[in-house]
């Protein structure tokens, strides 16, 4: 079968169709992107399009109009209650969606607006069960494929070396430039937790480098694999969101986490986990470079601490190793999905410099997060705390002698590891007790409704309830994180005792 044609190409002789097609910016397994102009005006200047291959299946068009919604609906929504225009800025944005989906899963939502339209959609063909052969055939006759505005430059992947013949990294950038990049990129993590979205494809090749001087900008590229944070859908087998099945480290995939290279899972949460973990791997891809990051993951794979492989890469970066806090921090971003640090803590790292101009650090208006009760934690209940004041100083869960006995205490050979051990633990509790208080539950509705939600947290339910159960299972992550801190101490006295 001879391939379909572009899409609404213009025809100069008919004078039909919308787009000159300008060149090929570049092409994947499933899409290809095109530079074009639009001959009607709508758009000034050139733009991108991506357009799915002739061979793709429906869940491809899915995803290709997944994409385009998650900008068009949140991340560039300026009605969004979450919009944030400097989070925003990092990210790509698409100006129209031309997959037929609308017409395709044609549903009616009570509210009619296009957030909730696409949500139920969503939920509907992200379902466990959903039949994907119902749409096969649908776009024998088009090609389906959205709009994007032009993103110049070329990928980060270009500019990240692999390693020199003598056995050094490859390095273009200099610390400052480092810092640049990941500022950026943390924060564009952090805009995505916000929205309780997760980017699972956070690499160089889908990062934009488009500018080096004064300082250097880059944009995220490529929403086609983000998911939203639903709780069931960690381990949901619909192939819309079940992508990495399969998909190994040693196979190239080295920006996935363990847990879902060989944890089956899609992702974990908390819902910054799988993009921080990704953060960590391409910052120490600046650092010493494509070929020694992915040796550095396997060691750490086959069970290496991360203080011997820092150790090991110290003489091709200094950087990578010693007492400073970037050290640590990479190495608990490379860590276990609970430990990870949220974006917050690199963005104090790395504070992101103006990248629109001026040198000095950019004020980045902080967020709005809804209170969280100080008895939240403890009780599960709803009391509100009023927006605007301090963090409440929350209660952790109480303890019973049963979950300590349930809790399988690590193996600590010497007090030192032990006191290490309690205090990267004591580290995860206190991310767990942030994410808590920033939490998307809303204070506004009342304890009753509230209380149920918790108690039956559903794939049916609207999108903020969702979050809720998300609430309670950081609760549970959190008494079960405190026995364990509970346990190590109890070791590190044991220890300290015998050292006596």
């Amino acid at each position: 079968m001879a391939p379909l044609p572009l899409p609404d190409a213009y025809d100069p002789v008919t004078d039909t169709g919308r787009w000159t097609y300008l060149g090929l910016l570049g092409e994947g397994g499933l899409a290809v992107v095109h530079r074009a102009l639009d001959v009607t005006g709508r758009h000034d200047g050139e733009v991108a399009l991506k357009v799915l291959r002739s061979t793709a299946q429906p869940v491809h068009a899915f995803e290709l109009h997944r994409e385009a919604q998650w900008s068009l609906t949140r991340l560039h929504n300026a009605q969004h209650p979450k919009f944030d225009a400097s989070g925003s800025s990092i990210f790509a944005r698409y100006l129209e969606d031309h997959t037929g989906f609308d017409c395709l899963v044609p549903l009616v939502v009570p509210s009619g607006n296009s957030q909730a339209v696409f949500e139920a959609r969503r939920k509907r063909l992200e379902a466990d069960g959903f039949d994907w052969s119902k749409l096969q055939g649908q776009f024998s006759k088009s090609r389906p494929y959205v709009v994007m505005e032009l993103v110049e430059g070329k990928a980060l992947h270009w500019e990240i070396g692999g390693r020199s013949a003598q056995g050094g990294a490859i390095s273009t950038f200099s610390p400052e430039d480092r810092g640049a990049i990941l500022a950026q990129l943390a924060e564009a993590c952090e805009y995505l937790a916000s929205h309780s979205l997760v980017h699972r494809d956070l690499r160089a090749c889908n990062v934009q480098l488009c500018r080096r001087t004064p300082m250097c900008q880059v944009k995220v590229l490529d929403l086609g694999v983000t998911v939203f944070a639903d709780p069931h859908l960690r381990h949901s087998a619909n192939p819309a969101v079940r992508v990495f099945a399969g998909r190994t480290l040693q196979a190239g995939y080295d920006w996935l986490p363990p847990e879902v290279c060989t944890g089956g899972l899609n992702f974990e949460l908390p819902v910054h986990s799988f993009d921080m973990f990704s953060l960590g791997v391409l910052w120490l891809q600046l650092l010493v470079g494509r070929t020694t990051t992915r040796e550095a993951l396997g060691h750490l794979a086959d069970g290496q601490s991360w203080s011997e492989v820092a150790a090991r890469l110290s003489g091709m970066s200094p950087d990578v190793a010693g007492s400073t806090a970037a050290p640590a921090l990479l190495g608990k971003l490379l860590g276990p999905a609970l430990g990870r640090p949220s974006a917050e803590k690199v963005l104090a790292l790395f504070r992101r410099p103006s990248a629109r101009g001026g040198g000095k650090a950019a004020s980045r208006r902080p967020r709005q997060q809804p209170a969280v009760a100080e008895s939240k934690l403890a009780s599960g209940s709803a009391a509100s705390q009023p927006r605007g004041s301090s963090s409440p100083q929350l209660t952790p869960p109480p303890l019973t002698a049963k979950t300590l006995a349930d809790t399988p205490p690590p193996p600590f050979g010497s007090l030192e590891s032990a006191e290490e051990a309690l205090q990267c633990m004591a580290d995860e509790v206190a991310d767990l007790l942030r994410g808590l208080q920033v939490s998307d539950l809303d204070s506004s509705r009342p304890k009753r409704r509230r209380k149920q939600c918790l108690q039956r947290p559903s794939a049916d339910m609207p999108c903020s309830v969702q979050e809720d159960a998300h609430q309670k299972w950081l609760q549970e992550k959190a008494a079960l994180l405190l026995a364990q801190v509970e346990s190590c101490r109890k070791q590190a006295a044991a220890l300290a005792g015998l050292k006596a």
